[in-house]
């Protein structure tokens, strides 16, 4: 994407100053093909910060750099998502985070044991804390989900996180399922 966007602004830039412009000579640039139109774009950009034709390719070249930067930038952010800090989610996320904080830290601290949890351990973390947290996502995925639910006032997790965060809530919330399953058999 980002560097689609830096061709784009590079071609629609030499394409206004080859309509626009006029070559050193006083011809018209958008008469002029191959290499004399490619020096003439380049001098005239060039001749505007009095660099000439290798100022006008370093200037066209950093802008292809710039937009392309920007562009990246923009992309990464829209497909990754940023970090929210604790104070800018929403309760329910909130509620959410400091409900399985505790619930992971006991988990790895039995792990660090070496022992492994008992049937009847597993059996209480899936009704106490697996299935109400599946739940609890599933109820707050969608708009669908939470008007069915009659809950106002809370932006769904389609809605909040980006698309990628969003494929791995619904990846992990199909594991969990498929262990608190496992833990009730």
């Amino acid at each position: 994407m980002g560097k689609a966007s830096a061709v784009a602004a590079v071609s629609g830039i030499t394409g206004l100053i080859s309509i626009f412009g006029t070559a050193s000579t006083g011809t018209a640039i958008a008469g002029l093909s191959g290499a004399a139109a490619t020096t003439a774009q380049l001098y005239w950009v060039g001749s505007l910060f009095t660099l000439g034709v290798a100022g006008g390719g370093a200037i066209l070249g950093g802008a292809g750099l710039g937009v392309g930067f920007v562009a990246m930038r923009g992309v990464r952010r829209s497909v990754f998502g940023r970090q929210r800090p604790v104070e800018e989610l929403q309760d329910h996320e909130r509620v959410m985070l400091e409900s399985c904080t505790p619930v992971i830290k006991a988990l790895q601290e039995q792990a660090s044991t070496g022992e492994k949890p008992s049937r009847d351990e597993m059996r209480v973390v899936a009704e106490q804390v697996l299935i109400p947290l599946v739940h609890h996502i599933d109820l707050h995925w969608d708009n669908h989900s939470l008007a069915e639910e009659g809950i106002s006032g809370a932006a769904p997790f389609v809605s909040t996180l980006a698309p990628l965060n969003r494929r791995k809530l619904r990846k992990a919330t199909d594991e969990i399922s498929r262990i608190a399953v496992g833990a009730m058999r």
